[in-house]
């Protein structure tokens, strides 16, 4: 409490007219890379969150604008240097475009047009005498990265250092102050807001697992740059910390106002720049009580281990000050309604900012015009952490005038830098001083209706000509001189710049994973001809039918449901006029008929979905629905009354959005998450419910997901799905261990995943050895790490892609390694094998320069193989689902022989086709066939004991709409009752399922 005393008594009024500034300091303007080069796709550089964020939704900026073209440095970057030279500057901050410089976000490519635009920069300023000043990271991430959770994604501290790595090789020879990120609170608490890219709206979870991983992300960085750069190139690093000083409004408010300052600025320093490191003790406390107060399973703000503080701690060489504005802090009643953060209020630690009456006030409400509050600043910096240099990196006044007599912005400067000026003969070591900004840029969501340029800019010329405005006359003059007179405020003009006249157009703002192919010819030659005799089905065999929650429960905002992935999809304008799942067949409210379907089918049991986000809103376990709890209660009990068995599949590819906005399937923490949602659905309904299914086709959703074949609808097929197909298996593992642990003792039921898996035979004999890989790479992915006695990836699969990586030039393998740890884990995680099963492929190896077929039903360019039918097959509406029930049959065996499993259930199998009619033969027949093999396969000794058909009903089949058909029951979707009429497969099937015999004379269509 007494260090804001102390200061208050330290700083007083100077009457001090000029001061001379140490021969060493250094005075510089910055800008950065998204806000002034434009050039937003030339040559091949890649998409930031920016681009995407604007293009998308050009609305979100003031004036409609976006930084395609900006100030064109791209083009204009000799002109810069100019200006620079003009005002005598000694260094210039610019940051570089991780897209621009790595179009991929990944060190795999490195844009040759990039480097060379950078090296022209760096080169040109060197020439001039003026030292560059780069930061690494300045807000613009590459959309590739977003895609998979971006800075809320804890592998990113491994993606930013791999990409500092590339700019510290291509130029730490010439480059000697380098800052790592640029205001992580911007990117953190602005992004996780709805005020900046990614324009996510988590202020919860998204912004504190930002905060950590950007901490960790710089970490990583600095020691890349210690350890690698240091020795030969002797440069100092940092990072950039944008730090608002905050006074108390009243004595009383003393203790709130250092919360203030360590929510603010402590979460961001504290644990690189204090001697003790990790998080502000105080602040921990309050935020932990918070998310134990608010029923959150973990601290929202993520606790550093003992390796990560000691990662963190002191990883600076100076520190990098941002500085603009000055509140004071005042406390509100705990968890009360408070102002908006991060400028107006905090509710998360309850307390308000406002404005002392004395201050100038600026174009912005909270931005008060405050000198003695950097000064104060900077004295608490040296108390606390016993800094050794602090170099000011912005500082300045924002504006709408576009005219050149800025005189505002000119007494800002003065007088900021005479509390600089003062501070530095106090004993502050403050070596540097840099303005925002050289020119006016794209100020974020402002657009270019505000200014924060020394020099103006006129966006309506295509020359984006800049012309100093007096603030760059009077800055230039300081800096030549070295001395600040205090007295200077109108009519000056110190420097002769060639005056050029613009017309402005009058243009409000927001900073900031070898499994080998058995022949079985042998085995089972002459038994796949159709069976003469009529076998029976055991007893014990259950018949079932299934659905997914999405695809047919409607009610998608009903009561307090959350918004999925799905729902986000298909609401987007891109996908306008085309089916959603909105109402799909109605079950959230027809559920009775539901069950009524599945008693006139005679199931035994009935596979549905849990909705992960009708039960838990917003992803967490901290929030559990009423309506959601209710709703499946219903349903399980409404089973359990006519004798039918629920099989319950925990998630069937409806992501909450709020975790997909944190990166989804291809965050490591996703497991974490997953595992207190299963937890969550195991204490509900595990007294009821025998028998569970993790996740249906991990597979599905991380091979499709990723290749824009269904949501969450994002093209990555090199890194994403290789996360995906990873925490996909982590997650199913925890989820498994806990009900091994927490409920089989009470319950005693059983669990598993359903793995999507298509039978593969060798197109030639010369095929065959493509074909094992092939079979490695789609089920050995996702089922060798659970049932191979080995664990881990598919020896085969993992060394193949571990030098195709390297080939390719990443500094790691694309399919993310298991732990000794990790394998242990997942390693033996099911109880049997959930299988679904629909068609057969013959795998070829791709011929000398052919197109190869989409992955996953046609090919992959990655293990360079085509899939094809036998022409003996029999067709479906699907060109690529082709009838082949003997596949089946020899996929079962495999799966006995490879892992040895106990017991396998036919998860998913049926018959795709576009008609609504109701004499369904082909499907009849499908049936059928493919339970033929299934008896088959009893006969010989497997271990199979269910069949579940998908699916009960028609629904929504993705992005296949309505117009796909896979039901036994067909749907009316233009009567708001979707009415449910059996075809001839279900009559068949209900046959079936009573008799447990295959053979069934044609009754015509009164139902039996």
């Amino acid at each position: 409490m007494c260090k804001l005393i102390v200061l208050a008594a330290l700083i007083c009024s100077s009457s001090a007219a000029e001061y001379k500034f140490p021969s060493g300091f250094m005075f510089g303007a910055a800008s950065a890379a998204y806000q002034v080069e434009g050039a937003w796709n030339v040559s091949d550089k890649g998409e930031s969150i920016w681009d995407r964020l604007l293009h998308t939704h050009p609305e979100l900026v003031a004036d409609g604008s976006n930084g395609d073209v900006a100030c064109d440095s791209y083009h204009l970057w000799q002109r810069d240097i100019e200006m620079l030279e003009e005002m005598g500057m000694n260094m210039y901050r610019f940051s570089i475009s991780w897209p621009r410089l790595l179009p991929t976000g990944f060190p795999n490519i490195i844009s040759e047009d990039g480097k060379r635009y950078y090296n022209d920069l760096i080169d040109g300023l060197l020439a001039k005498g003026i030292e560059p000043v780069v930061t690494l990271y300045h807000f613009d991430l590459p959309q590739p990265l977003q895609d998979l959770g971006g800075w809320a994604n804890p592998l990113i501290s491994d993606w930013f250092a791999d990409y500092a790595d590339v700019v510290f090789s291509l130029y730490a020879n010439r480059v000697k102050i380098w800052l790592t990120l640029n205001e992580p609170i911007g990117i953190c608490e602005s992004g996780y807001e709805e005020m900046a890219a990614p324009y996510i709206d988590d202020p919860a979870v998204g912004r504190y697992l930002c905060n950590k991983n950007t901490l960790i992300a710089h970490a990583k960085a600095y020691r890349v740059y210690d350890e690698v750069y240091r020795p030969m190139f002797n440069g100092k690093v940092s990072i950039v910390t944008l730090f608002l000083w905050f006074e108390p409004e009243t004595p009383e408010d003393i203790e709130v106002t250092e919360l203030a300052i360590q929510h603010w600025e402590g979460r961001y320093a504290h644990p690189i720049f204090s001697k003790e490191g990790g998080w502000p003790k105080k602040l921990e406390a309050v935020l932990l009580q918070n998310s134990i107060e608010e029923g959150f399973s973990h601290p929202r703000l993520p606790p550093f281990t003992p390796e990560e503080i000691i990662l963190v701690r002191g990883t600076y060489d100076f520190y990098s000050l941002n500085h603009y504005t000055t509140r004071l802090v005042r406390k509100v009643t705990p968890r009360q309604a408070a102002k908006a953060w991060p400028f107006y209020g905090s509710t998360e630690i309850g307390m308000d900012f406002v404005s002392d009456p004395a201050w100038k006030n600026s174009i912005l409400d909270w931005f008060q015009i405050y000198p003695e509050g950097l000064r104060k600043q900077l004295h608490w910096l040296k108390t606390t952490y016993d800094v050794k240099e602090i170099m000011i990196m912005e500082n300045g006044l924002v504006t709408v005038d576009p005219g050149l007599y800025d005189v505002d912005r000119l007494e800002y400067t003065r007088d900021y830098l005479e509390q600089i000026a003062i501070a530095i003969n106090e004993g502050i070591p403050i070596t540097g001083y840099t303005a925002w900004t050289l020119m006016d840029n794209f100020e974020w969501l402002a657009g270019y209706s505000v200014k924060f340029g020394l020099y103006a800019v006129d966006f309506n010329d295509p020359n984006r000509t800049r012309t100093p405005r007096e603030s760059a006359r009077f800055y230039g003059s300081v800096a030549k001189s070295r001395m600040l007179n205090t007295t200077v405020t109108n009519n000056i003009s110190f420097i002769v710049f060639e005056a050029k006249e613009i017309v402005y157009g009058q243009l409000a703002i927001n900073k900031m994973d070898c499994v080998r192919l058995a022949v079985f010819s042998i085995l089972i030659s002459g038994s796949w001809c159709s069976v003469t005799n009529d076998l029976k089905f055991p007893e014990w065999f259950k018949f079932g039918a299934a659905t997914a929650a999405y695809q047919v429960e409607g009610g998608w905002n009903a009561s307090d449901k959350g918004e999925s992935i799905w729902d986000r999809l298909l609401h987007q304008p891109d996908f306008s006029g085309r089916d959603s799942g909105d109402v799909a067949c109605d079950s959230y409210h027809l559920w009775r008929r539901d069950i009524e379907m599945a008693v006139e089918l005679g199931l035994d049991v009935y596979r549905f979905s849990i909705s992960w986000t009708r039960l838990l809103p917003n992803g967490f376990a901290n929030k559990i629905s009423e309506d959601g709890k209710r709703y499946y209660n219903n349903l399980i009990d409404g089973l359990l009354e006519k004798g039918i068995e629920p099989v319950v599949t925990i998630y069937h590819f409806d992501l909450p959005q709020i975790l997909q906005d944190l990166g989804g399937w291809t965050n490591p923490l996703i497991s974490d998450w997953f595992a207190d949602y299963a937890r969550v659905v195991f204490t509900l309904f595990g007294d009821r419910v025998k028998t569970w299914l993790t996740l249906n086709e991990p597979f599905g959703f991380c091979e499709s997901g990723y290749n824009k074949q269904q949501a969450p609808y994002i093209d990555d097929v090199t890194v994403a799905k290789y996360l995906c197909n990873k925490y996909t298996l982590m997650s199913h593992a925890k989820a498994w261990r806990i009900y091994d642990e927490e409920f089989r003792p009470k319950y005693h039921g059983k669990v598993s995943i359903a793995s999507l898996f298509i039978w593969y035979e060798p197109f030639t004999p010369e095929d065959k050895e493509v074909t094992d890989l092939t079979i490695a790479y789609w089920e050995g992915r996702y089922g060798y790490p659970i049932f191979s006695k080995e664990g881990g990836w598919p020896p085969t699969v993992e060394k193949f892609l571990a030098d195709k990586s390297k080939r390719e030039g990443y500094p790691r393998s694309r399919l993310p390694p298991f732990t000794p740890e990790e394998i242990e884990l997942v390693r033996g995680t099911h109880d049997f094998y959930g299988l679904n099963h629909y068609t057969s492929r013959l795998i070829r190896k791709a011929r000398p320069g052919e197109k190869i077929g989409t992955w996953p039903l046609y090919g992959s360019d990655e293990i360079n193989i085509q899939m094809e039918s036998d022409p003996s097959w029999e067709t479906t509406a699907l060109d690529w689902f082709t009838l082949y029930p003997e596949g089946l049959r020899k996929q079962l065996h495999w799966l006995n022989q490879t892992y040895g499993v106990k017991e396998v259930m036919i998860t998913e199998n049926g018959y795709v086709d576009f008609s609504k009619r109701l004499d369904d033969w082909g499907r009849l027949k499908c049936i059928r066939n493919y339970l033929e093999q299934v008896q088959l396969a009893i006969s010989d000794g497997l271990n199979v004991t269910g069949y579940i058909a998908w699916t009960l009903m028609d629904n929504l089949e993705w992005l296949g709409g309505y117009s796909v058909n896979f039901g036994l029951y067909q749907v009316d979707f233009a009567d708001d009752n979707r009415t449910r009429t059996p075809r001839e497969s279900a009559r068949y099937y209900s046959r079936v399922t009573r008799t447990r015999s295959l053979h069934h004379a044609h009754e015509g269509l009164n139902y039996v």
